[in-house]
Parts: structure tokens; C-alpha cells; sequence
């Protein structure tokens, strides 16, 4: 018996990064390096960290992924995988600790003779709060008009989703990204898209038939300061170049009354 509790103190104290910890870790860093705004969206569950990393985020071949992460109580370690056009593909290996309410990450390119990187990652400003819109002048509601979809539900694969799909028009315009990293599909939202309090990671893909389902993931932005972290699940169809969406929040009954918003795409882009 006594043994047994040696044990589980070992399992405990030695290895497992506390929970307040792992809470300060997660959700959006910047940095900037040489006069460039770079993003990093770290997504922790339990031990494991993945989560997204870019610089000019709007540009879909800035886009990483971070792969393979842990956290711990020596800090957070995770990898970082880039593909650029020609399918080159660069991992960069990350050691990270929390100071004075800053990660200080040690960044080591794992091919060629390139030394290891010191940056002072910190939280974003938050953006502005929105004025609330003028009163409507008084009158009948009009109920929203229903989607209507441009034609038949397509068979969807992976191909007829990869690249870039806007939502809206002008600067406040969003972008979903979607990538293929190995055998999954991964992405990530903007808007603005050098501000990780407007960005989320998309993950959670999977396709049945003409049926697409995705997560929107939100660690410390939109509800999360209320509800934790959480996910805005996508479910999607598409028609002609229209891919209609209808969100629930993962905190909200299955039934409830989705939020629905229309992307066009896939605009051109070669990686």
C-alpha cells in the first residue's frame, strides 16, 4: 500500500503541470519578429497541446499547425510544421515557460545548422469594444430570409474543401482557412486576422456523404470567459461555391437554433 502511494505522489507532482497553469497557456500569443506580427493559438486539453501559428495571417500559406505538444511542469513543448509551395514541409521544435506573465519560447529548426531562437511571446491588446448599432425606426419585423441554396447538395471530399473561403466583404470580411496536414484536415479563422482575439482554429473535420463537420475552437475569446473553453460546431453543406453553415456552440443543446452564415470559395490558391 504504501508503495502504491509513493507511486501515485510520483504520477502527480512530477510530471503533471497544474491546472492554473495550463489555463495561462492556452488561448492567443504574439510576438514580433524582425517588424512582423507573428501568431500563435495554443488549444490545451488535458497534456496535449495542438494548435495553430502564423504571420500574415490572412495569407494561407502563412498558416502552420502545431503538432505533437505537451504540457508539463517544465513548461510546454510543441513542434511547429510549415508547408510552403513545392510541398516543403519544415518542423521547427518549441520549448516554452511562463514569466512574469510572458512565454519565453526557445525555437530550434530541426533541418540544416540554423541556431535556436529566443522569443517573448505576449498577450494581444484586446480589440475595441463595438458600438451597439442604431435603434431600427419603429416598425414590423421582418423575419430573415431563409437559405436558399444556389443548387443540390454536392458529394464533398477533401479536395473540394482545402483553401480559402470568405464570409462577407470589405475589412470586416472573415477568412476560414483549411489545410491538409498528413490524413486531417486543419484550418483556422481571422478577422482581423493579426489579432488573436479575433482567431480561432478550426479542427474536428470529418466528411459523410454531402456533410461536413467542423469545431471552431475558442479557448479564451468569444464565450469562453463565461463558459470555458469550448467550440463553435460547423455543420456544412455545399452548393456552387457556397458552402452554408449552421453553428451551435458546444455549450448549447444539439437542437438549438444554429447561427448560419454562407462562405464562398474555394478562392485560388497554390501552396
Amino acid at each position: 500500500m504504501r508503495m502504491l502511494l509513493v507511486l501515485i505522489g510520483a504520477l502527480t507532482f512530477s510530471g503533471a503541470l497544474p491546472a492554473q497553469e495550463a489555463n495561462s497557456i492556452r488561448g492567443g500569443w504574439v510576438a514580433d519578429v524582425d517588424g512582423r506580427t507573428q501568431v500563435y493559438l495554443l488549444i490545451v486539453r488535458g497534456a496535449v497541446v495542438t494548435g495553430t501559428h502564423c504571420f500574415d495571417c490572412a495569407d494561407p500559406g502563412n498558416l502552420g499547425f502545431i503538432i505533437d505538444g505537451r504540457v508539463d511542469s517544465a513548461g510546454v513543448h510543441f513542434a511547429i510544421r510549415h508547408e510552403y509551395q513545392a510541398g516543403k514541409v519544415t518542423l521547427d521544435d518549441a520549448r516554452g515557460v511562463l514569466k512574469d506573465r510572458e512565454l519565453i519560447l526557445t525555437l530550434q529548426p530541426r533541418s540544416g545548422a540554423a541556431h535556436a531562437q529566443l522569443l517573448t511571446l505576449h498577450r494581444a491588446v484586446p480589440l475595441p469594444t463595438a458600438q451597439p448599432p442604431a435603434p431600427a425606426p419603429a416598425g414590423p419585423a421582418r423575419p430573415r430570409a431563409e437559405y436558399v441554396a444556389p443548387g443540390p447538395a454536392q458529394p464533398l471530399s477533401a479536395d473540394k474543401v482545402l483553401g480559402l473561403w470568405l464570409w462577407g466583404a470589405g475589412p470586416g470580411k472573415q477568412y476560414f482557412i483549411i489545410r491538409r496536414v498528413g490524413r486531417q484536415l486543419l484550418g483556422m479563422v481571422c478577422d482581423p486576422c493579426d489579432n488573436p482575439n479575433a482567431m480561432a482554429p478550426l479542427d474536428g473535420f470529418a466528411i459523410d456523404g454531402t456533410a461536413l463537420t467542423f469545431n471552431i475552437v475558442h479557448e479564451d475569446t468569444g464565450s469562453a470567459a463565461a463558459h470555458g473553453p469550448f467550440n463553435n460546431v460547423a455543420h456544412a453543406t455545399l452548393a456552387r461555391n457556397e458552402l452554408h453553415l449552421k453553428v451551435i456552440p458546444s455549450y448549447e443543446p444539439p437542437d438549438s437554433t444554429p447561427f448560419e452564415m454562407t462562405l464562398l470559395g474555394p478562392v485560388i490558391w497554390r501552396p
